[in-house]
């Protein structure tokens, strides 16, 4: 049986990195380095904040830098010589095993047979090195990773490996999200040892578990099975989703149904497409909501400046990923349309396309409501729907791919039984009146005798 990897950060994880700072503190005042003067060159050394751009391109260097520090108090203090300053953070250093948290290493020696470790620590990499070495936990860990990326998500992306089973166990609750939205079958396990800058910081959604130190991480591991928030099934955009192993997601019964589109649904995609290209502004910065495998953020990415896909389904997501790898300025993340973690008036654009509209049910509104608040004041969103003359093409093809529809309303929305798959069709009307009382103005152009798109703006 696969052993379960648990993926440790190490600064007020393992590691008390306010004992070290304050031993570090007393070795210099010995030199004539006033606390002050300590306190003051420390932050600066870090250089500038950490950057969470709209909380989702994440980097940041603001780590402290030893060298850079030395360099400020000699600024200040020309009198103190750089080599005492070297020689009294080296003896400093060589302490680092006593600033390990106590419970520490007989976590680490108990369980080293039974769990895969890995260390992934941010930070200045020489310095995260040395301070690793000297602390004597190497030998615990199969991997140890130092890494400037705060967010720890590209580091990630080559330790999560098909199945595996992963656990996360770290300080800060951003990583945590971010690792968790990227990476959704990861268990984040948010550890808080009352030290550091993230200690007050509250938790999010994306936490499975909240523990205070390693005692409590030992506990999980008995009581649980490590299942994270993900559920069996779950609600998502108004409809019950099946997502077991026996059956397929919603995702992947579209993804059939794209093998076998008639003609005229065949057109529609195209012309949609191409639509796109001819209408959206280079430079621009994009939200694909539904972007399934990424086909219109590929369409799109030599044109726009960032695009932003999303979708429920890890699966799909997974396949986007790999679909859209390339395009340096294209991400995609794990998450629910009627809530999302983008900043306000971050978006020139949002796409919701391939009458994936018509998929949301009474959830349509509210995720027409995210879409305002994330949306630029100057910023449009694109809508394309099935116009109300499109049942028999889509009767067509959903007979050609073998589902069953259990029931076709007035307005045209079909109730299929594969996928519990709920699909609406739209008249110009509608589709206005929809828009309208959300607060939108639209413009209606009809892409084929099947299919309209909406071009709606905020009304100021």
């Amino acid at each position: 049986m696969k052993k379960v990897k648990i993926i440790f950060d190490f600064d007020h994880t393992l590691f008390s990195a306010k004992k070290f700072y304050e031993a570090l503190k007393v070795s210099f005042l010995k030199l004539g380095v006033e606390e002050k003067l300590f306190q003051k060159t420390y932050e600066k050394s870090k250089g500038k904040e950490e950057v969470y751009n709209d909380e989702v391109d994440i980097s940041g260097n603001a780590c402290y830098k030893p060298f850079k520090q030395f360099k400020l108090i000699i600024n200040k203090k020309p009198k103190i010589f750089l080599e005492k300053l070297k020689e009294s953070f080296q003896k400093t250093l060589n302490k680092a095993s006593e600033f390990l948290y106590p419970d520490v290493l007989k976590f680490l020696g108990d369980k080293k047979n039974k769990f895969n470790f890995v260390l992934l620590s941010y930070g200045e990499g020489e310095f995260q090195r040395k301070k690793v070495k000297k602390s004597k936990i190497g030998k615990f860990f199969k991997e140890i990773i130092i890494t400037k990326d705060v967010s720890k998500t590209k580091p990630f992306r080559k330790l999560v490996q098909g199945n595996e089973k992963i656990i996360f166990v770290e300080d800060n609750p951003k990583a945590l999200f971010e690792v968790k939205r990227k990476f959704p079958k990861v268990t984040a396990v948010r550890i808080n040892r009352g030290e550091g800058r993230y200690s007050k910081e509250p938790g999010n959604k994306n936490i499975d578990f909240s523990i205070k130190n390693l005692k409590e991480l030992e506990k999980i591991l008995k009581k649980h099975s490590l299942k994270t928030k993900s559920k069996s099934t779950s609600k998502i955009q108004g409809k019950e989703i099946w997502r077991d192993k026996k059956s397929k997601t919603l995702a992947y019964w579209w993804k059939d149904f794209q093998k076998v589109y008639p003609p005229l649904i065949s057109d529609f995609v195209k012309k949609e497409t191409y639509w796109l290209l001819q209408n959206i502004k280079n430079n621009s910065i994009v939200l694909d909501i539904g972007c399934g495998w990424g086909k219109d953020l590929k369409a799109t990415a030599k044109i726009i400046k960032k695009g932003i896909g999303i979708d429920w389904d890890s699966g799909i997501i997974k396949e986007a990923e790999r679909n859209l790898a390339k395009f340096n300025n294209i991400e995609v993340f794990c998450e629910n349309a009627e809530k999302t973690p983008f900043k306000e008036n971050t978006f020139d654009y949002a796409f919701v396309l391939g009458n994936t509209f018509g998929d949301f049910g009474k959830s349509k509104y509210r995720i027409l409501k995210e879409i305002k608040r994330v949306l630029k004041n100057s910023g449009k969103i694109i809508i394309s729907v099935y116009s109300e003359r499109a049942l028999a093409a889509r009767k067509k093809g959903y007979k050609k791919v073998g589902w069953e529809i259990i029931k076709i309303n007035k307005g045209g929305t079909v109730f299929i039984k594969e996928g519990k798959i709920i699909s609406e069709q739209f008249s110009k009307e509608k589709l206005k009146r929809i828009l309208n009382e959300e607060g939108l103005d639209c413009k209606i152009i009809e892409l084929n005798p099947i299919s309209y798109i909406c071009i709606g703006t905020k009304k100021i």
